[in-house]
C-alpha cells in the first residue's frame, strides 16, 4: 500500500477530517506498473453472485448492514453510528462521520424492509446494528470492530473469502458501480450519496442536486445487483 492509499483510507474512515493535498514533489508509479500490478492481484470487490449470496445467508442484522452498504456505500462505521431513529421512509440525510458532510441516498425496497426487520427488536434511540449480545459492531473510543469475524465466517460460508475483500469493500462498489448510471455529471451525485468531500463542491451545488439524480443512481446500483444473472 502506498502513502497516497494510507491517507485515502485515513479520510475515509473518519481518521483525519480532510483529504491530503499533494504537491509536485510526490512521485507517481508508472501507470503501466499499476496496470500490470492490478491485473495480478485477485479482485478486491465481491461479484453480483457472491453479493447475493451472502445476502441469502446473513443474520438479519448483517443482511441490513450489507445492503446498506451497496445501497448507501456505507463502511463499518457509517453502519455502527446509524440510529433506529435515523431511519424512516425512504430517504436516509445523516452526515458523515467526524466531517459532518452532508450524505442523502434513496433507500431501496429491500434496504428498507431489511432495516424495519432488524427495528423490531429494538426500542428508542440506539444504534441500529448490534451483536448477538446487544454490543455495537465497531466501538470508536475503543476501536473494537466486532464486524470482522462474523463477516469473515460469513465470507467462508459463502465461498469468497480471499485476501484483501472484506465489508468495506461494499463501499468502494457503489462508487465503482454507480460511476456508470445513466445521469449527467454523475460523480457530485456519488459524492453526495456516500458523503465524500473533495474540498471543491460548494454546498449550494450540492443543494441543487435534485432527489430524481439521486433516486437514479440508487436504482442503478439497486439493478446491478438485482436485475438479471
Amino acid at each position: 500500500m502506498d502513502v497516497r492509499s494510507i491517507f485515502k483510507w485515513a479520510y475515509e474512515n473518519d481518521v483525519i477530517e480532510r483529504p491530503v493535498k499533494y504537491g509536485s514533489d510526490w512521485s507517481r508509479t508508472p501507470k503501466r506498473k499499476k496496470r500490470l500490478d492490478k491485473a495480478n492481484k485477485p479482485a478486491k470487490e465481491f461479484s453480483k453472485k457472491e453479493t447475493r449470496d451472502l445476502l441469502d445467508i446473513a443474520s438479519p442484522t448483517i443482511r441490513a448492514m450489507i445492503l446498506l452498504g451497496i445501497n448507501c456505500g456505507y463502511g463499518n462505521l457509517d453502519c455502527a453510528r446509524l440510529k433506529t431513529t435515523d431511519v424512516d421512509g425512504y430517504w436516509l440525510d445523516v452526515p458523515r462521520g467526524k466531517t459532518g458532510q452532508e450524505r442523502r441516498v434513496w433507500l431501496w425496497k429491500e434496504t428498507r424492509d431489511a432495516i424495519n426487520e432488524v427495528k423490531r427488536d429494538h426500542d428508542g434511540h440506539e444504534p441500529l446494528s448490534k451483536t448477538p449480545t446487544g454490543l455495537v459492531y465497531v466501538d470508536e473510543e475503543t476501536g473494537s470492530d466486532r464486524l470482522t469475524e462474523p463477516f469473515k465466517s460469513l465470507r467462508r460460508k459463502a465461498g469468497c473469502d480471499r485476501k484483501g475483500v472484506g465489508f468495506y469493500s461494499f463501499r468502494h462498489m457503489t462508487e465503482t458501480i454507480a460511476s456508470d448510471a445513466d445521469v449527467k455529471n454523475v460523480q457530485p451525485v456519488i459524492d453526495l450519496i456516500m458523503g465524500h468531500d473533495d474540498g471543491t463542491m460548494a454546498s449550494n451545488y450540492r443543494e441543487s442536486i435534485s432527489d430524481a439524480r439521486i433516486k437514479k443512481v440508487c436504482q442503478h446500483l439497486r439493478g446491478w445487483l438485482f436485475d438479471g444473472n
